[in-house]
This record gives C-alpha cells, structure tokens and sequence, in this order.
C-alpha cells in the first residue's frame, strides 16, 4: 500500500510493471531496502529466541550467550559480503528498572557518549569506518558498526530518560511519555511515509526552508506526527465500520 501511495504521489499515474519492480525490490525510495533488512529479521527472529531459551538453561549461560554473539558477529560478516538476494543497499530482561540514581548515571554516561558519536559522524570521523568498514560496511547506514554502536547508546538514552519520565510525579512528564508512546506505536509507517510527509509540507510551504527552527516545528514534527494519525484515524473508521456491519447482521 505505500509503495502505490507513493508511487502515485510521487509519478502522478499507476503504472503495474514499475508498481511490482518497486515493490519487489524496496527501490520506491530510498530508506525501503531496510524493510528488507525487518523481513529478514522477522524470519531469523524466532530461531534466535530458541536458541537464547536453550543456552539460558546451560552452566554458565553468560559464556554460551558470549560465544553465540561472537560467532554471529562472525557469520554476519560472511552473509554480508558473500549472500546476494536483492540489488537493494547493504543486501532484545530489562536492566534499568532498578535504583533512580543509578538509572541518572547511565542517562548521564549515555548521552555524552550520544553527543561525541553525533559530532563524530558530523565530521566523518567516526571509528569503525576503517578498521571494520570490510567486514559490515562503512559510513552510517545499516549495517555498520558505527550505525550498531550508535543505535546501542541511543536506546540506552531513551529507555532510561523515558524511564525517569514515567517515574516521575508530574503529569507532563507522563504526559509526554503517553505521546511518545503512541507514536513509538505506528514507527513502521513512520518510517514508510515520513519522506513523503515532508516532500508534501515542503511543496506547499517553502518558506520553512528557510529557518532551521521552522523546519523542526513545520516539518520535522509533521513527519513523526502525520503518518501516526492518518493510520490511528484509518483504524478507527475502519473499526467503526466493522462494528455497524456486526450491529446490523
């Protein structure tokens, strides 16, 4: 459904052969090759499950966690340069819910390291880009190192900042978890039309181009905000509708 949402704002007509090549290879815009990367992910998925639950119940389950990362780190590197599916780009107990202070310092420690890897990409500086760039690749599009590392510090950032948010005693605090949390809900089609939202607010208000600040609050914000309501709000007609057909039958 995005592909062809897309492909009809974008070219303004449908046409089923250049339809099904998008569609086959993720090539309707950029970011959709990682759509690959969520299938493949979804497929893996339950067989890593398995085989965490099989070395949990081992003696010293933490060695047998260790060696299965290590050799996955290494098969990975192999797929990666040697498997050859689509023509598309490069082809999981919580740990904070204890004491607040602690949570504080690893907020604290997380969000420098945030800082320094966000200055470093800036100006391409970044570590792994050549002492692992062969194994999963360089720069900072998935899978790279530097991508993985920056990933990591930012999911620590997030689950123990939103952590202390929820903790909190003051209702915007909660507040502003409750939003977070229903956007963090409909990611997946963020991530599928938030290029397109912004191609949208841009043709019918260039002016927010031409002010950092107004392009955070006209477009940036949109591109989070829009895709969440417009499939909240589908959902809810569609609901509606399914409850009149039950009501009626």
């Amino acid at each position: 459904m995005a592909t062809f949402v897309l492909q009809v704002w974008y070219n303004r007509f449908f046409d089923l052969q250049t339809y099904v090549s998008h569609l086959l290879h993720f090539s309707i815009q950029g970011p959709y090759y990682f759509l690959l990367f969520f299938i493949q992910l979804k497929l893996i998925s339950p067989f890593l499950v398995i085989w965490c639950r099989f070395c949990n119940k081992q003696k010293a389950s933490w060695l047998w966690h260790m060696v299965s990362v290590l050799f996955l780190c290494w098969f990975s590197s192999i797929l990666i340069r040697y498997t050859f599916m689509l023509p598309v780009h490069g082809g999981g107990k919580k740990i904070f819910e204890r004491l607040k202070a602690k949570r504080v310092i690893i907020l604290s420690v997380s969000f420098v390291l945030w800082i320094i890897w966000w200055q470093l990409s800036c100006l391409g500086k970044l570590p792994f880009d050549t002492m692992l760039a062969v194994y999963w690749g360089g720069g900072f599009n998935p899978p790279s190192v530097n991508f993985i590392v920056f990933s990591i510090i930012t999911l620590f950032v997030c689950y123990t900042g939103f952590g202390l948010l929820e903790d909190s005693a003051v209702k915007i605090n909660q507040k502003i978890v409750d939003a977070t949390a229903f956007i963090g809900g409909y990611t997946l089609y963020i991530f599928m039309y938030h290029l397109m939202v912004r191609d949208v607010v841009q043709t019918f208000l260039p002016v927010l181009q031409n002010n950092i600040w107004l392009m955070r609050v006209g477009i940036f914000i949109p591109m989070l905000v829009a895709p969440a309501l417009a499939v909240w709000l589908i959902k809810k007609v569609r609901n509606r509708f399914l409850q009149i057909a039950l009501e009626n039958n």
